[in-house]
């Protein structure tokens, strides 16, 4: 489904330096913003202690490496990620 899209996606920006944030264009700044947000605390991209899910993971995308390890075609510990914002009901 997703490759089948006919809305293109943009690179908004790159988090923390590795989780590349895809969003349609023309998505309401307010909702961009959002989702930046979102992503800030996934990456805990301010290094804050708060936000980290475990002593032994810096951030949630640490921590579900830790946990899931590499399973192909599942999960991969990739030193960059793409998020890309779908609407819900799109599917």
């Amino acid at each position: 489904w997703f490759l089948s899209r006919t809305e293109p996606l943009q690179l908004r920006a790159v988090v923390a330096g590795f989780v590349n944030v895809w969003v349609p264009q023309g998505l309401p700044k307010a909702t961009s913003e959002r989702i930046m947000q979102a992503m800030e605390v996934y990456a805990n991209a301010n290094d804050s202690p708060s936000l980290r899910p475990d002593a032994e993971s810096s951030s949630w995308v640490e921590r579900a490496c830790n946990v899931f390890g590499q399973l192909p075609f599942m999960y991969t510990c990739s030193p960059h990620i793409n998020a890309a914002w779908l609407e819900c009901g799109e599917l």
